[in-house]
């Protein structure tokens, strides 16, 4: 949408891949590039896919200690809790807390869905 200014709020990896597809893609579009550790604000639609219950601990945990999962629209996928990712226990268990949140689960328990 033309009318609507974007914040993308992404590790700095990830950000350039973005920053290369949305260039690509909608070229001209306004958005600001903002670096996770320095967001302060509530945002209107928060999405992370895989990303927060995959991130190093202390990555995860900035995030949710910030007001991210408090816009008024959410996306969010996750794995089930494994040993190769102990901090998607605290994630998923973060995410059970937060009230008017819809959680799917894909039939073969691969991944985790919530929405609001």
């Amino acid at each position: 949408n033309p009318d609507i200014h974007y914040e993308i709020c992404d590790l700095s990896g990830p950000t350039a891949f973005q920053r290369w597809y949305l260039n690509e893609t909608a070229p001209g579009m306004d958005v600001s590039w903002v670096d996770t550790s320095h967001y302060v604000g509530k945002p209107d639609l928060f999405i992370s896919t895989w990303a927060l219950s995959e991130a190093p601990s202390f990555n995860a945990q900035n995030i949710m200690m910030r007001e991210f999962f408090l816009a008024e629209h959410g996306l969010l996928a996750w794995q089930p809790i494994k040993e190769g990712f102990p901090q998607s226990k605290r994630f998923d268990q973060s995410i059970r807390l937060l009230e008017n949140v819809n959680i799917l689960e894909s039939p073969h328990q691969e991944s985790f869905y919530a929405f609001w």
